[in-house]
Parts: C-alpha cells; sequence; structure tokens
C-alpha cells in the first residue's frame, strides 16, 4: 500500500542538512505523527507534548547502512537544530530528543520534540505531499532535498530557485562555492537518480533543469516537474 506523508511547506523550504539516514528517521517520524493526530478522528491536534515513535531499524538500514551508522545518524540528528521562519514567528528547533536501542529489540525509540509537530499535522494551509515509499528508497540527501521540493511544486509544474537560495537552504554555501562543483556533486546526482527511477515506475515524479544565466554566471534553476 502506497504511504503519503505530508508535512507543511514552511518546513519543506526550511534551511537543515541531513544524512540520508537520518531524513529516513523523519520520514518514519512523519508516517507515524500523522496515524496519531491525522489519521485517527478522536486526539486534540492542537496541543502536543514530546512523542515517543518506534522505527524498525531494518527500515532505516534499507539495506545500504550498518546497525552502527543507524547509531552515529541518530546521535548526528538528535544534535542538529532545524530553522524555521515564517511570516509570524522564528523557530529554532531539534526533531528528537534522544534516541534508544535495546539491542534485541527489531525497533529504536526515539522521543520527538513538540515543537515540531505542528508542522507535521497539516495545521498550515499549505503543505507538501510525497511518497514514504519513494523518499525512504533515495541514496543521497540531496535527491531526498529535490524530491521534496518538486512533491511541493508539482501541481505547478515548474519552480524557480536561485543558486544563492540552494546553497543556503541546503547549507552547503563552503561546500560548493563554484557552480561547476555544486552541479557535478548536488544536482546532476539528484536529476538523474530521480529520472532514472521514473522510467523503472519506482517514483511519481522526476524534474528537467534549464540554467538562468547572467553573462557566464548562473544564476539560478528553472526547473520543471
Amino acid at each position: 500500500m502506497e504511504i503519503t506523508l505530508a508535512q507543511a511547506n514552511v518546513l519543506t523550504q526550511a534551511r537543515y542538512d541531513y544524512t540520508k539516514v537520518e531524513k529516513r528517521a523523519i520520514y518514519f517520524i512523519i508516517q507515524e505523527v500523522r496515524k496519531q493526530f491525522v489519521e485517527t478522528k478522536g486526539g486534540q491536534k492542537d496541543l502536543f507534548s514530546d512523542l515517543i515513535v518506534r522505527i524498525k531499524t531494518e527500515h532505516l538500514q534499507n539495506s545500504d547502512t550498518a546497525l552502527r551508522e543507524v547509531y552515529t545518524s541518530l546521535k548526528s540528528l538528535r544534535r542538529k537544530s532545524i530553522w524555521i521562519e515564517d511570516e509570524d514567528k522564528v523557530l529554532e528547533v531539534g526533531y528528537i530528543n534522544y534516541f534508544e536501542h535495546t539491542k534485541r529489540d527489531a525497533h529504536v525509540e526515539v522521543q520527538v520534540s513538540h515543537k515540531i509537530l505542528p508542522y507535521l499535522v497539516e495545521l498550515a494551509e499549505q503543505f507538501t505531499t510525497y511518497s514514504l515509499t519513494v523518499a525512504i528508497a533515495l541514496k543521497t540527501k540531496y535527491s531526498q532535498r529535490f524530491y521534496e521540493y518538486c512533491s511541493q511544486f508539482k501541481n505547478n509544474k515548474y519552480f524557480y530557485i536561485s543558486i544563492d537560495e540552494l546553497r543556503t537552504k541546503f547549507m552547503i554555501e563552503d561546500s560548493y562555492p563554484r557552480y561547476s562543483l555544486l552541479k557535478e556533486r548536488v544536482i546532476e546526482p539528484a536529476y538523474k537518480e530521480l529520472k532514472e527511477l521514473y522510467d523503472d515506475g519506482q517514483c511519481d515524479l522526476y524534474f528537467n533543469y534549464s540554467e538562468d544565466r547572467y553573462g557566464r554566471t548562473v544564476k539560478g534553476l528553472k526547473l520543471v516537474v
């Protein structure tokens, strides 16, 4: 059965840098939050406390990750903050407060911060929906991020992002100062992975892109979903 996830657009557009395993954990957190607060008829959807979520370790490993890397990723996820800003407020928050794994248990336990929950329960009028199956199958964090961006704009069929905004949102300002390297390491791998999965019938979308140039300088990307 296809599982659709949703998150506020402000979260899709937030400034953060997560690894693919950290993002997998976040995807399963979103799935559990939606089960408890969106898919159920009861329950209060505007008052939250910290939430305990159990995730199968095999889902985080997904055939390409050792269990020890899962531990390292969850440790890193606990320490990372996400910056969320809209017209009304600014919030800096992390997804999880702790993680715990009893080694014989097939699940890992995480506690999700109550501050992030409203952004996962569609309280915002504008939100992004995407496939859990596709999201956890993607092999790079940049493919994951472009997939979420394209999912936000799939009804519009296209969107524009400046190179400065791309570097800022992905938190790679210092990693790829030259556009040629950014294209080689970030944009092209994401484009190729999504296109290949789409051609194989394993992804619901892909994107083509053109470069917005000012002379020899690429100022932004025009993406057609």
